[in-house]
C-alpha cells in the first residue's frame, strides 16, 4: 500500500507457530529497512555512537535548522548520510516551518521529548514562536 502522505505505521509482529503464523498483539520497533539492511559493522557503530552524541550536544538547547546541522557535521568530519541514518536511529524529529511550497521554508530538527515528560508546545509552536519573535 502507498502511504506518502502519513508517517509510516508501526511494524507488526509474528511468530510461526506450527504450521500457523500468530501475531503479537503490540507494534514493534523495526522497520523493513532495518531488517533487510546488513548489520553495520565495529566501526560504523563507533562513528554513528560519535555522530548520535554530537547531535544529541548540538540538539541539547533545542531545534536546530537542518541545514545548519549539515554544516556543522561536515565540519566536524561527519558524512550526510551517517548524519541522517544516526537521526533516524535515535529518534531526531523534523519540522518543516514556512508555507508550503515557499523558498523560505525550512526543516529544524529537534530531540524527542522522553516519554515521561508533559509537552507544554511542541517542536513546531517552539520553533514558530522563536521565528515570530525574530520577525518582530
Amino acid at each position: 500500500m502507498k502511504n506518502n502522505l502519513a508517517p509510516p505505521p508501526a511494524s507488526l509482529a509474528f511468530e510461526f507457530v506450527g504450521s500457523r503464523i500468530e501475531w503479537q498483539s503490540t507494534p514493534v520497533n523495526l522497520s523493513a529497512e532495518s531488517l533487510l539492511s546488513p548489520p553495520p559493522n565495529s566501526e560504523e557503530l563507533s562513528e554513528q555512537e560519535d555522530v548520535a552524541e554530537f547531535l544529541r550536544d548540538l540538539l541539547s538547547d533545542g531545534s536546530i535548522a537542518a541545514k545548519d546541522v549539515f554544516k556543522a557535521a561536515h565540519e566536524n568530519g561527519f558524512s550526510e548520510a551517517t548524519v541522517k541514518r544516526t537521526k533516524r536511529r535515535i529518534g531526531i524529529e523534523s519540522t518543516k516551518v514556512g508555507q508550503p511550497g515557499s523558498k523560505n521554508a525550512q526543516w529544524y530538527w529537534s530531540l524527542p521529548l522522553p516519554l515521561s515528560a508533559a509537552p507544554t508546545a511542541t517542536a513546531h509552536e517552539q520553533i514558530e514562536s522563536a521565528i515570530v519573535e525574530e520577525v518582530f
